[in-house]
């Protein structure tokens, strides 16, 4: 089994790629994916701490029952990372959430801007920009 990442705009890469590849023998699946770095500790903390727990405590304030924050955080990835897919076979959409533990870095910034921006504007609460220092900051 070849499991590997390969910077594919070097041409030396390309080449060991395909090396590697002649080397196989019988049929196989191959599948090319982006090697994204997933979403860091640190972006999912900030997430947690500021986002999601500032959204559960408003939608307690609003409603008057305890809001739990996993709650809200499975609010937002449905209202932010849903996405549909066709059954070819009914033609029906099923509608499916993805994980944020699966989003790069660059996603996981994009979605949390789209909740920070929800926040601002639905809810009225700012979400402080994360703070680089924070670990020095608690002292």
């Amino acid at each position: 089994m070849l499991d590997a990442i390969f910077d594919l705009s070097d041409s030396d890469a390309k080449r060991e790629l395909l090396r590697q590849m002649g080397l196989l023998q019988g049929k196989f699946r191959v599948r090319v994916t982006n090697a994204a770095r997933n979403r860091t500790n640190q972006q999912n903390k900030w997430y947690h701490s500021c986002i999601v727990k500032s959204f559960a405590e408003y939608w307690s304030d609003c409603s008057g029952e305890p809001v739990m924050t996993e709650q809200a955080h499975e609010w937002l990835k449905a209202k932010f990372l849903s996405y549909s897919v066709v059954n070819n076979i009914t033609g029906e959409y099923e509608t499916f959430v993805k994980s944020t533990t699966k989003l790069s870095t660059k996603s996981m910034a994009e979605y949390c801007e789209l909740c920070r921006d929800h926040l601002a504007k639905s809810c009225n609460i700012i979400v402080p920009d994360p703070d680089p220092n924070w670990k020095h900051n608690e002292a």
